[in-house]
């Protein structure tokens, strides 16, 4: 009898440290996930990766955030849609207070173009939450990729005294005025209304000040985004970097033009911006935007020589010159990556 226990007990003993050793496994994932999401927005790990990480356990962090919907975004983002979906789905009803999951399947949809389902979601999302502004936004930007424009007015009226903070009503505006302004070509006096109340409320905003210049004095887009590209190149010629990057990160709000990326990008890393400089480097690549001069990878080449990674600025210093860009040329053999 006492064998038998003992026996028991090992088995027992084995399957715990199995199962604690999984738990571990899965805290030091989570929090590669959670790095990703809450700060360094990086989507772009290899799939094969991402395929690795456990998913079957319940989250454990604060937020108690699904882990299938968080390597969902990874597939997402790099247009692996129906495996996003597929974990998406499995994520339904698992915290459904957050809407996390809605709201990614809601962006999943967007990019198949399938708007009917992806407003579903992401007003399934915002009943959720309405306190989160992502929700919101990726609302607005279904109703006014379907010119439902009468509901986006709608959405921004009934929750813009509900948000937490200050911060969270500027951003919920000046996104409503830039896919305003990016969707409609004749405005009405309730477009006027809200883009006068922005303006009021929110004067430091550069974007909303030049949303509120379209909106109520007609003042030609491309005229706009020419003059504001003009001051931004005058500031970096002067080497006031700051300044000019500033100018660069409010255009490719209003306007999405790979040359403001490739300017905006180059002049963070003359000001050692490395976080600022990861960021919209992922964002050029998820949204598809590199023409292949050779440029950008000239760019990743130095983000990853100022971090001391002389492999990888090695592999994008060799891709920018075999694209034609010249100036790698001296970089390579600074670097010794013949050797």
């Amino acid at each position: 009898m006492n064998k038998s226990l003992g026996v028991i007990f090992i088995i027992l003993g084995i399957l715990s440290s199995i199962f604690y050793g999984k738990i571990y496994n899965g805290t030091i994932y989570q929090a590669i996930l959670m790095d990703d999401f809450n700060r360094t927005q990086y989507f772009k790990r290899p799939l094969s990766q991402v395929e690795q990480i456990p998913d079957e356990l319940p989250a454990l962090g604060v937020t108690t955030i699904p882990l299938k919907s968080a390597k969902a975004i990874y597939y997402l983002t790099q247009d692996s849609l129906q495996i996003a979906k597929k974990l998406l789905m499995e994520s339904l009803g698992k915290n459904p207070y957050l809407g996390m999951t809605e709201t990614t399947l809601s962006e999943v949809y967007f990019k198949e173009k399938k708007l009917d389902s992806a407003e579903y979601f992401a007003s399934k999302a915002l009943k959720a939450n309405y306190r989160s502004v992502r929700h919101l936004l990726n609302l607005q930007k279904v109703y006014f990729k379907s010119k439902k424009f009468n509901k986006a007015d709608s959405i921004l009226d009934n929750y813009k005294n509900k948000l937490y903070d200050a911060l969270a009503v500027e951003m919920f505006y000046q996104n409503h005025l830039v896919l305003l302004v990016a969707n409609k070509i004749i405005f009405n006096s309730n477009d006027s209304i809200n883009s006068r109340f922005a303006i009021n409320n929110f004067r430091d905003n550069k974007i909303i000040k030049k949303m509120n210049q379209i909106i109520i004095f007609g003042i030609d887009k491309i005229k706009l985004v020419n003059r504001m590209d003009s001051e931004a190149l005058d500031f970096f010629n002067k080497k006031q970097y700051l300044e000019a990057s500033k100018i660069w990160e409010d255009l490719i709000k209003i306007k999405t033009d790979v040359a403001y990326y490739l300017n905006l990008i180059q002049t963070l890393i003359i000001i050692g911006e490395n976080e600022k400089v990861e960021y919209y480097i992922n964002e050029v690549e998820n949204k598809n935007l590199y023409t292949g001069t050779g440029k950008f990878d000239y760019l990743k080449a130095l983000y990853y020589q100022k971090n001391e990674n002389i492999k990888k600025a090695c592999e994008s210093f060799k891709v920018s010159f075999e694209k034609g860009y010249d100036v790698s040329k001296s970089f390579l053999d600074y670097n010794n990556c013949f050797n």
